[in-house]
């Protein structure tokens, strides 16, 4: 909007689009993930959100049933009303989620969405100063 308003011409407009996708993602990603270690906090795992973390360990336990199990008791008590979920139960999930290489995952992800953010920003014809900027707000993000 602010480039539209600015009277940016349209291929700037669009990389800026891509710029601000990428962003996105990366802030969504990092979300998702952070949610798994604060269960007690946030609403993801209560409300049964399919979050990048759980969809990624959903298809690499797939042909483990018991780790599969494993998953499903670890979020469950966070979808039952009324259940206790807190400092023991995130930290069992966290653990999971770390050993199973979901954080892992996720955090190589979003260095692909960094990386074409700042490979965006590169070839953009802007200042220097406002490419630092816009790097700076990438980098506040991972």
């Amino acid at each position: 909007m602010a480039a539209v308003l600015a009277g940016c011409d349209t291929s700037l407009i669009l990389d800026l689009e891509k710029f601000g996708q990428n962003l996105g993602i990366i802030s969504q990603i990092k979300n998702d993930l952070q949610d798994l270690f604060r269960v007690e906090a946030k609403s993801d795992v209560r409300l049964g959100k399919k979050t990048l973390p759980l969809v990624y360990l959903g298809n690499i336990l797939k042909q483990n049933k018991a780790k599969t199990e494993e998953l499903h008791q670890l979020c469950s008590p966070a979808r039952r009303k009324g259940a206790e979920f807190g400092p023991a139960e995130t930290e069992r999930l966290r653990r999971f989620v770390m050993q199973e290489g979901a954080a892992h995952y996720c955090s190589v992800i979003c260095a692909c969405f960094k990386q074409e953010a700042v490979e965006i920003l590169d070839a953009m014809n802007i200042a220097e100063e406002q490419k630092r900027k816009l790097i700076a707000l990438v980098e506040n993000q991972t």
